[in-house]
């Protein structure tokens, strides 16, 4: 039996999506600003906006990853038993 809930994306996985789309959107936009030498201020506060995500996917990560720690620590000393 599958598991719904795997098959789902996680908040993460989504969040992971939204900045490789912002990343993507932001290095189309130094290509062509690169040309015309317009729209600095709206590269400069999306690559802020990019930023302030990297961020906060890594505080997330963090979270993630010390849960999970804890939780195969709680495995392995219950297999122990």
């Amino acid at each position: 039996m599958v598991n719904a809930k795997a098959s789902q994306p996680t908040s993460l996985m989504r969040a992971h999506e939204r900045l490789e789309k912002a990343v993507a959107r932001l290095d189309r936009a130094l290509r062509k600003g690169g040309r015309s030498g317009a729209g600095n201020g709206e590269l400069a506060h999306e690559l802020d906006a990019v930023r302030s995500e990297n961020a906060s996917l890594r505080g997330l990560n963090a979270t993630v990853s010390d849960r999970l720690d804890a939780t195969i620590s709680r495995l392995r000393d219950i297999l122990k038993d």
